[in-house]
């Protein structure tokens, strides 16, 4: 449930990591109003988990920034709270308009950004109920921004196609599984338990929030085709400006989409073939980008969707 007094403020975007196994699970996803997976390096992905409706005393384990974090700062205008970037990649950061609004572990920045060692893990968390008094101590600019753009509706009148397990593959060592819950209406995620040299010797462990407790899970799962390049070796982009293709699983429904953001502040919608806006069911959204090309099979309920390599194609 969203705390409305909350949205009077700019949303957080937090940093949160997604290998090694052993830091999973990880802390806050479920209060998330917006979760982006996407591919780093090697294989590996994380998440960007935007908070506007909800706030958690938990986030994290926190990782450091990449390219493609620069679009979603562009689109949500939130604060944004990582852990550092390689040399080259910070300094573009604090070269940008919004670079009042990052936040990085300090001596002053405790104890929103704290450590955390069970086990003696040295993980970076985020206690979002104390970040007011780090805002406050920088004078960052809180106000709410506008965020137009993205549509909803509890129900769409076109039939979709069935979609009760959507699989997302991004490598051998990260790939998840999205399985619809008609008591909720939502899908659960189930994530990789181990490495899988192919799809059949996948192994899966359904994925919870380690704060809350409850099962991640997401009323929309959006797969978003979108070129992957690299900028120098080693180091990967994302281009999401313009519009492109895209899958939106809903209702244990799959509906074929478009993704459209054509100002680099735009928010990212959806659209039908026409252009006219494609809604999303209200509350949490998940967005997985992919690749072009994305290998994608359906075989009657169940799809698969399966990230290239940039520099594969």
């Amino acid at each position: 449930m969203e705390n409305s007094h909350l949205l009077v403020r700019r949303p957080v975007l937090v940093k949160v990591e997604n290998l090694p196994r052993e830091h999973r699970p990880q802390f806050g996803l479920t209060l998330a109003d917006i979760v982006y997976e996407y591919h780093t390096e090697e294989g590996s992905t994380r998440f960007a988990a935007l908070f506007y409706g909800n706030n958690a005393e938990k986030v994290g384990p926190i990782r450091s920034a990449r390219f493609f974090d620069i679009r979603l700062i562009q689109m949500y205008k939130p604060i944004f709270v990582f852990g550092s970037a390689y040399r080259d990649l910070l300094k573009h950061l604090f070269e940008q308009d919004f670079k009042d609004r990052l936040v990085l572990e300090g001596p002053n920045t405790a104890p929103a950004l704290y450590r955390y060692e069970p086990q003696g893990k040295n993980l970076l968390l985020l206690n979002m109920e104390e970040l007011q008094a780090v805002i406050d101590r920088y004078g960052i600019d809180n106000h709410p921004p506008e965020l137009d753009g993205m549509s909803f509706a509890f129900v769409v009148d076109e039939p979709g196609e069935p979609a009760s397990r959507v699989y997302v593959r991004y490598s051998a060592a990260i790939y998840n599984r999205w399985d619809y819950d008609p008591a909720s209406g939502r899908y659960l995620r189930f994530v990789d338990e181990g490495n899988a040299a192919t799809p059949q010797k996948e192994m899966y462990v359904q994925l919870t929030d380690r704060l809350t407790g409850e099962p991640v899970a997401a009323e929309n799962v959006v797969m978003i085709l979108a070129e992957n390049f690299v900028v120098t070796p080693g180091v990967f982009d994302i281009l999401l400006t313009g519009k492109g293709e895209a899958y939106l699983a809903r209702d244990g429904r799959m509906h074929r989409v478009f993704w459209v953001r054509e100002e680099d502040d735009d928010v990212l919608s959806l659209a039908r073939e026409d252009g006219t806006p494609f809604p999303f069911k209200p509350g949490q959204t998940w967005f997985e980008v992919m690749s072009i090309p994305t290998d994608v099979q359906q075989q009657e309920d169940v799809w698969r969707f399966t990230f290239t390599m940039p520099g594969e194609e």
